[in-house]
């Protein structure tokens, strides 16, 4: 079976406008989940940051590396 170019015209532009409508749902999503998260993650990663503190207060303790700690920039990132 053969393909005529008007057949692999159409199925060219059929899976271009597809990935276009998949790249522009997806853009849509994300900048609405991104404050969702975010928000919903923020007092987990203040948890986090404080315990980090706590440890790193003590010099008995082996410090935990600051890079380890959250912020929103880093979340943003992630996602």
């Amino acid at each position: 079976m053969k393909l005529h170019i008007k057949d692999s015209f159409w199925f060219m532009n059929y899976m271009l406008t597809t990935k276009l409508i998949y790249k522009t749902n997806i853009e849509r999503l994300e900048s609405a989940l991104t404050p969702t998260i975010t928000n919903t993650l923020a007092p987990i990663n203040e948890k986090i940051n404080h315990c980090i503190d706590l440890v790193n207060s003590d010099e008995k303790n082996l410090k935990i590396s600051n890079d380890l700690k959250f912020n929103k920039e880093d979340m943003l990132c992630i996602l």
